[in-house]
This record gives structure tokens, C-alpha cells and sequence, in this order.
């Protein structure tokens, strides 16, 4: 009988940067890999971290949506729990 072979999957992290205002004063490469670390830091592997850097409107539609409050908030969070 011939050898088997089982491919085990390397944990990743995934950062994604979102800047849809092309918010120049942000360096996305620097932000990325600094979250990248910090996930493997905390061994948050198999994870997916998404930042989206919006302006005033748009946090504040999000924040009446999903909070109920019609104004402005400087952070929004999303936690996604995985099955796996």
C-alpha cells in the first residue's frame, strides 16, 4: 500500500484594510502589517480581521441601523463567531 500524505493547513490571520474616503493621512500597508502582528501575537490563527475607515455619514447610518442612535460614533464592531 502506498504512503499517504495529508495536507494540514497553516493557521493565517487575514487583515483587510477598507478605505473607500481614500483617507490619505492613513499608511494602510503600516496599519496592515501592525494588525497582522498583532493577531499572530495573540494567536489568533485561522482569523480575519477587516478595518474599513469611513466618514461621519456613513458611521452614523451604521450606527442608527444597528445600535439605534442617530449620531456619529468613533468605532464599530462586528464580531463574527466561526463554526469551525
Amino acid at each position: 500500500m502506498g504512503k499517504m500524505s495529508y495536507f494540514i493547513p497553516k493557521k493565517t490571520t487575514m487583515v483587510v484594510i477598507q478605505n473607500p474616503i481614500n483617507n490619505v493621512s492613513i499608511n494602510e500597508k503600516n496599519l496592515k502589517d501592525t494588525l497582522q502582528q498583532v493577531m499572530t501575537d495573540l494567536g489568533k490563527g485561522n482569523s480575519e480581521l477587516l478595518i474599513r475607515i469611513v466618514d461621519k455619514t456613513e458611521i452614523q447610518n451604521l450606527n442608527k441601523t444597528y445600535r439605534h442612535k442617530n449620531q456619529p460614533t468613533n468605532v464599530f464592531v462586528f464580531p463574527v463567531r466561526s463554526s469551525y
